[in-house]
Parts: C-alpha cells; sequence; structure tokens
C-alpha cells in the first residue's frame, strides 16, 4: 500500500498516517511471533532435559509473546479497516470475556490452596500471587469501563452515517453500562484481596455473563 501510493504519488496526511501505523503494528506483531517461536524452541529443549522451571518459564514467555503480537494483529486490523465497527468491537468484547475467564480460573485454582486460611497463614507466596490477581482483576475493570465509554462516543461518531450502527452500538453500551460488568469486576478484586476466592469466583462469573 505505502508503495502504491508512492508510485501514485498521492498527498495525504491521514493515509499516510494510518500507513506508518500499520507498519509499526505490524513490525510489533512480526517480532513478538518470533520471539513466541524462539521461547517455544526453549521449552522444547528444557523439556528434553527434564528441566521443568525451565520449561515453565519459557513457556510463559511464549505465551506473553504470543499475546502480544495478537495485540498488535488486533491493532493493526482496527487501523486498517476502520469500517468494520461491529467486528473490532465484538473483538474487543472478546477479548475482555477470554481474560476474565482466564482470571476466574487462576482464582479458583489460588482458592484451593488458600481456602480458610488466615492472613497470617499465607505464604509469601500466595500472598504475593493474591495482590498479583487483584492488580489483574482492577486492570480489567478499568478497560471494560473504557470499552463501554468509546461504544458510547463511537456511537455519537456514526449516527450521521450509518445510524442503525449507531444504534446497535448505543445499545450495546447501554446494556454494558445496566449490567454492572465493571462494579462486579471491582468486587471480584476486593474479594481476592481478602482471600475471600469462592465469592470473588461468582462475582467474575456474574461479569463474566454479562459481557
Amino acid at each position: 500500500l505505502t508503495k502504491r501510493v508512492r508510485d501514485n504519488a498521492l498527498t495525504d496526511q491521514d493515509l499516510d498516517a494510518v500507513l506508518s501505523q500499520a507498519k509499526s503494528l505490524t513490525d510489533q506483531a512480526k517480532e513478538a511471533s518470533s520471539q513466541a517461536g524462539e521461547a517455544s524452541r526453549k521449552a522444547d529443549e528444557a523439556k528434553a532435559k527434564g528441566d521443568n522451571a525451565g520449561r515453565k518459564k519459557a513457556q510463559e514467555e511464549s505465551a506473553a509473546a504470543q499475546d502480544k503480537a495478537a495485540r498488535a494483529l488486533e491493532q493493526l486490523a482496527e487501523t486498517l479497516d476502520r469500517g468494520q465497527d461491529a467486528w473490532s468491537t465484538t473483538r474487543a468484547v472478546q477479548r475482555l470475556i477470554e481474560d476474565q475467564a482466564a482470571l476466574r480460573k487462576q482464582t479458583g485454582d489460588l482458592g484451593e490452596k488458600t481456602v480458610g486460611k488466615s492472613e497470617e497463614e499465607l505464604s509469601g507466596a500466595e500472598k504475593q500471587k493474591i495482590a498479583e490477581l487483584s492488580e489483574k482483576q482492577e486492570q480489567l475493570a478499568k478497560r471494560t469501563d473504557e470499552q463501554l465509554k468509546k461504544l458510547q462516543e463511537r456511537a455519537e461518531q456514526m449516527k450521521a452515517n450509518d445510524p442503525a450502527g449507531a444504534q446497535a452500538m448505543e445499545d450495546a453500551a447501554k446494556k454494558g453500562q445496566k449490567s454492572g460488568a465493571s462494579e462486579q469486576m471491582q468486587q471480584a478484586a476486593q474479594q481476592i484481596k481478602r482471600n475471600q476466592q469462592q465469592g470473588a469466583g461468582q462475582q467474575q462469573q456474574q461479569a463474566q455473563k454479562s459481557l
């Protein structure tokens, strides 16, 4: 696309900005994908050597790099296909659902280890995990709230050119706000912090259903 713009001597600042951003995102995705592949190779080598700790670390690095690549590609899709509002919005909410499901599983796994324990009885590693999960849940609540605001803003922008799409976007925003998904996540974060993992899991399940 950049070559075609250059060959046709087109001068459009907005187009140039989009293409520049697209190149940056493509490069990010390529680098992250390469890192994921390298980490996967290291995980296989560690497994062959019986190095479980090394294998686990490499697998975590690979998963993080894969997630980074996926996010870069999602941003790329939004950049290049601005007309596909419904798709990008659906995918953004789907990411929230996936992340909430992952946090819910981690909370359940943690609850099995810490159930019935007072704060004094928790190990240092357990306290750290509780703090990390609580922080992740709070961040997810903020992302959810931001996404609902984006829905409302995008609905306003679309009213003139796409009334039906704007109405659907606005209805989704109102439904999301009425469901209280971000508030449910905040409550879950507080319960995780207090080591009330069963209650947190219930709030997470409800938030996931709301999304």
